[in-house]
């Protein structure tokens, strides 16, 4: 039943934020979005089913999202550069890794990590249902929402994984929801802006509309004559961000150090190199020629119906000049604007002119997110016609694309996976509706005995599912995961205190060990670009190592071959196949190279 909304006061006083309040919607709204809700939940959990079977397995998850997680572990602080990967990614912001550090924490394992981005995406659910309920419309923003995690490009590489997109995408959206339903108080309004500071401090990709809430709601504070919820916002949302940009002001320079910053008489320098960092606004005026690439990349990370998507995502930004719209929705819908632009020119989008462009389509996800959501409050207020088209809508959407196979590990849900979800859902369904039952039929001050006993099922359950889970987990993580060095992180996956030298793979978290017990240095190409035996063994030589890793066609530029090192006097092969090798080091690294080693150069 639909809450009616609270009274907004005397014209020209209505509450800067919230003023909204209502229901779902129609019955049969609810029973077109539970559905969708329901598959795409369902597939997200096949998949984190998966990652606690294989292990983790998404390539900037193995690169560096796990891995800079895994090394906060190892020197047991946050104020500090990771050290793998690219020095570019050392600066990022890193609250969805620090997350992930923590999870580690309990156990000192990952086992909790696949959770991590399956409580984001019900983070998502909640947000959405909030935001479609002030406008009595949690149904449509429920199937917007489904709509949005359902993506190939979404529900393939976030589920289960330490990617981010999903983390500031959630977040995002939460500090939206607070906004538009919250009572106007400092408290709502710190919570809102912590919110949208934390979906900062997790991806710089939500720069610009975090950017524009800001000024929104200092601008709506100070015309109110309300300053103090303009220091709420600014207490909430500043020190999350402001943390890791003071780490970089320490230890890089700069707080933002792949750009020249002026401020005033200060003048801080550049000190990383963003290399292929080009936008898609830098490939806007090549627009005949990057038009199909585009086209190819969306259908191939949005599914068929991409034109849909896009033209719901852009919808979004109109909530801010419909007519009857409150001051939230307004600031909502320019920032949804705002987002649109913000992702236009991030770079890294079409690095390598273009060619990785569908896989970084996922740094969109807040930007969707946010623009679909707001998408379905606009057909709200179009009346119960578009109400219907909106939700159809999405609900054919999200069938497509669950029913469209996909590659690249793209894939809706995780078939192999599908019976145990399955099963774990009807197990916990059951032990829902034998609770509720029991509660109904107790007299009141009577015995709660069936309560009690299904809360007692679901403990052992809970524990029991646990420990079998952690013992599969540890068993078979990253053994036989499908990675090109399945053989080398089975053999590294026990050991501890091993110190690794790592050339030809970005796939550095598994190498870190089941207790992140090893330490890695990654050996980049060598220097003045020579691709040759004596380069790689000069560079391999400059810091002691234990074992060395040479993975082959795992690195965007310099791949070494392995005869380079197989003849080497000082390596022992202890384990391998086709996607790499391990050896052992049994004496100086930095040696010439032999006449077999040298005669592939």
């Amino acid at each position: 039943m639909a809450v009616p909304a609270p009274d907004p006061g005397p014209p020209g006083h209505e509450p800067i934020i919230g003023g909204g309040a209502g229901g779902w919607g129609s019955r049969a709204e609810v029973l077109v979005a539970v559905p969708a809700v329901t598959l795409v939940a369902i597939g997200w959990a096949t998949h984190a089913a998966e990652a606690w079977r294989r292990g983790m397995t998404e390539g900037d998850t193995l690169w560096y999202h796990a891995t800079f997680a895994l090394r906060f572990v190892q020197l047991e602080r946050l104020w500090v550069f990771p050290g793998i990967a690219a020095p570019v990614q050392d600066p990022f912001p890193a609250n969805a890794q620090m997350l992930h550090a923590l999870a580690f924490l309990p156990f000192e394992r990952d086992v909790l990590s696949p959770l991590v981005n399956l409580g984001f995406g019900a983070l998502v659910l909640v947000a959405a249902s909030v935001i479609g309920r002030s406008r009595d419309a949690g149904a449509l923003a429920l199937g917007g929402a489904a709509l949005v995690m359902g993506l190939p490009t979404i529900a393939g590489t976030q589920p289960g994984q330490a990617t981010n997109d999903v983390v500031c995408g959630a977040l995002l959206l939460a500090a939206v929801a607070v906004l538009l339903h919250a009572e106007p108080t400092p408290g709502s309004v710190a919570v809102a802006g912590a919110a949208a500071g934390m979906a900062l401090a997790s991806k710089l990709t939500v720069t610009v509309p975090v950017a524009v809430l800001t000024l929104g709601m200092l601008t709506l504070a100070v015309r109110a004559r309300r300053a103090g919820l303009a220091a709420a916002w600014v207490a909430g949302a500043v020190p999350f961000p402001a943390f890791w940009f003071a780490r970089n002001w320490d230890l890089a320079g700069n707080p933002l150090p792949w750009y020249d910053l002026a401020i005033g008489p200060w003048h801080l320098r550049r000190t990383v190199v963003m290399v292929s960092a080009e936008s898609i606004a830098d490939f806007l005026p090549r627009f005949g020629t990057a038009r199909h690439l585009w086209a190819t990349g969306l259908g191939h990370a949005f599914g068929r119906a991409w034109p849909v998507v896009l033209l719901l995502a852009l919808a979004g930004s109109a909530i801010a000049f419909l007519p009857g719209r409150r001051p939230a929705e307004r600031l909502s819908g320019l920032a949804a604007a705002g987002a649109v632009v913000g992702y236009v020119t991030t770079p890294y989008t079409m690095m390598f002119a273009g060619g990785l462009f569908q896989d970084t389509i996922r740094y969109s996800f807040a930007v969707v997110l946010l623009g679909v959501t707001l998408a379905a409050l606009g057909a709200a207020a179009g009346g119960p016609g578009w109400r219907l088209v909106f939700l159809l809508t999405a609900a054919v959407v999200v069938a497509l694309n669950l029913g469209a196979p996909r590659t690249e590990r793209l894939a809706p849900f995780v078939a192999g996976r599908l019976p145990v979800v399955l099963a774990v859902l009807a197990v916990t369904a059951t032990l829902a509706a034998t609770g509720w039952a029991g509660r109904r039929r107790a007299a009141p001050g009577g015995a709660r005995w069936p309560v009690v006993l299904v809360g007692v099922a679901t403990l052992v359950a809970v524990v029991g599912g646990g420990y079998l889970t952690q013992r599969a987990y540890l068993r078979h993580r990253y053994v036989d995961a499908g990675l090109p060095l399945d053989p080398v992180n089975a053999h590294l996956g026990p050991m501890r205190g091993q110190r690794l030298a790592v050339l030809g793979t970005l796939h550095f978290s598994p190498l870190l060990g089941v207790s992140a017990g090893n330490t890695v240095r990654y050996v980049d190409g060598p220097a003045g670009g020579r691709n040759t035996c004596h380069a790689w063994r000069r560079a391999l030589g400059r810091a002691p190592a234990d074992f060395v890793v040479v993975g082959e066609g795992g690195a965007f530029f310099f791949n070494p071959r392995p005869a380079w090192f197989d003849d080497h006097p000082s390596l022992r092969r202890v384990a391998g196949g086709p996607g790499g090798t391990l050896y052992r080091v049994a004496g100086p690294l930095a040696v010439r190279c032999g006449s077999r080693a040298a005669s592939s150069r």
